[in-house]
């Protein structure tokens, strides 16, 4: 008898909670039926962004779901994210779990994750001035001149005589992360972390990352274990604190002509800090140890994982298209021709046919998936209503893959950026940095690691695919595109 009525209030539930998710797409757009206690969540698991790119496959390019508790609609469509680009009520928002932001510290501090609109300006304007001051960006090239030729090139031209399959994967880590133990930790990174593998720390700060905010709260304790992930966040907070700490104390100990010369990112920071200190608006707030750890974190991880996975998709593409390598190089060894040595006055000089590659690389298949936000007000978009407070993903390569925008857009084809072969296209619609006032703040420097690599790799080697390389683009979207290993197994040789 009470297995009976359990089972009745179970139907009558599982019937009020079909009617209801009924009633309420009325007029909204299209997208699939919630399931019970656990609505649209399970598209967190595995790969998020291939999840929701095949709900867009399966009901066009405006789809809503109810994730992580919140009304969701996610676009692909290139249309209307120019106008939800125009319209005012459109407006960043921390859309992850809010006890996920806090246990990783980040919704008072910072850039990334900051809700305090007030703190989240002065710290930009703090970011800003360090990032893109002439001293740290003289170090970072000084710096990437020096990870190549002493730690990188070494290996490439062993490999290159050897004529062995060559895993460039963990070549480009070698690279990013010794370019940034240099110019953002001035080497004081090693010592620290006392000969622990410096990305493996980083590496278990992504998936903490990932655990908190891409996973639902009622589920922390089903699929994964908290305590692991939580002892991950405070081991790499505590790695950065002693890092900024050393550090700190060794720029105690020179004198100011010496410390006019330090250059790499933490001592630009205090140094950029000092005079923000003199204006009382920012000092009790922004000019703090513990805000400066997390805009030195923010610029690590900004800065590691988005440029690492950039390049390998870079090698897989040209390793599968030989024409478009061919050009590249003749492209590029014109520019060397006119500046034997790669500097800051040159790396940005305008390279065309370099910026249509990284242009239709992110094109492809984009870094960063999906672009988060909120409307403060009622409003519409395409042609939906939406209300205060809805969440809204901006599915980057929904948008940039949309036929409706790029012609025959399966195909990998530099020369869309450069003339009419495909009809007029749209630079702004391809946006790896994100757009708007929350765009990256640290996008030169990303540029400028990759423009760096692309051209003093290709200026003197040629690659051609190894057994293994897989003929589609081997990823997995988290946070951010992870690109497998085997995409770039590769055979290198001396150009």
């Amino acid at each position: 008898m009470i297995v009976a009525l359990i089972i009745t209030l179970g139907l009558v539930g599982l019937i009020i909670f079909y009617a209801r998710a009924f009633a309420a797409k009325k007029g909204r757009p299209p997208g699939p039926l919630p399931l019970p206690f656990l609505n649209h969540d399970y598209l967190a698991f595995g790969d998020m962004g291939e999840n929701f790119l095949a709900l867009h496959r399966k009901y066009g390019p405006v789809v809503e779901v109810r994730f992580l508790g919140k009304r969701t609609t996610s676009i692909a469509d290139p249309d209307i994210f120019r106008e939800a680009s125009k319209n005012e009520t459109v407006v960043w928002r921390p859309v992850f779990s809010e006890k996920g932001i806090r246990i990783l510290d980040m919704h008072e501090k910072g850039l990334i994750m900051n809700n305090n609109t007030d703190l989240w300006k002065k710290s930009k304007h703090l970011f800003l001035a360090a990032v893109n001051s002439h001293d740290f960006l003289s170090r970072a090239v000084d710096d990437l001149n020096l990870v190549w030729e002493d730690q990188v090139l070494p290996k490439l031209v062993g490999s290159a005589k050897s004529g062995q399959v060559v895993v460039l994967r963990s070549v480009i880590g070698e690279f990013i992360v010794g370019f940034q133990e240099k110019s953002l930790f001035n080497q004081t990174a090693k010592i620290v972390i006392q000969g622990a593998a410096f990305h493996d720390t980083v590496a278990a700060f992504f998936r903490a990352w990932n655990f908190f905010l891409m996973i639902p709260e009622f589920l922390w304790d089903v699929v994964g274990n908290q305590a692991e992930h939580k002892a991950a966040i405070e081991r790499f907070f505590e790695f950065e604190r002693q890092t900024i700490q050393k550090r700190k104390a060794e720029l105690d100990g020179l004198t100011p002509a010496e410390k006019a010369q330090a250059k790499d990112l933490i001592a630009v920071f205090f140094r950029e800090g000092e005079t923000f200190s003199k204006n009382s608006e920012f000092k009790d707030e922004v000019v703090t140890d513990e805000n400066i750890r997390e805009l030195v974190h923010e610029a690590l991880l900004g800065s590691l994982d988005t440029s690492w996975n950039t390049l390998c998709m870079v090698i897989w593409h040209m390793a599968h298209n030989q024409d478009v390598q061919d050009k590249l190089r003749a492209e590029i060894r014109e520019f060397l021709h006119r500046h034997p040595r790669v500097a800051l006055s040159n790396i940005n000089e305008r390279l065309p046919y370099l910026e249509a590659v990284i242009t239709e690389v992110l094109r492809y298949a984009p870094t960063a998936n999906m672009v988060f936000k909120s409307v403060n007000k009622d409003t519409s978009l395409g042609g939906y209503q939406l209300d205060q407070g809805q969440t809204l993903f901006f599915h980057t390569e929904g948008i940039t893959t949309n036929p409706k925008h790029f012609k025959s857009p399966e195909k990998f084809d530099p020369e869309r950026f450069l003339s009419a072969k495909y009809g007029e296209v749209d630079h702004k619609i391809v946006f790896p940095f994100g757009q708007g006032r929350r765009i990256c703040p640290g996008q030169s420097l990303g540029t400028i690691q990759l423009r760096y690599f692309i051209i003093l790799f290709f200026s003197k080697f040629k690659i051609t695919t190894a057994p293994g390389n897989p003929s589609k683009l081997k990823s997995k979207y988290e946070i951010i595109r992870a690109v497998h290993q085997d995409s770039t197994k590769v055979f290198v040789e001396l150009a």
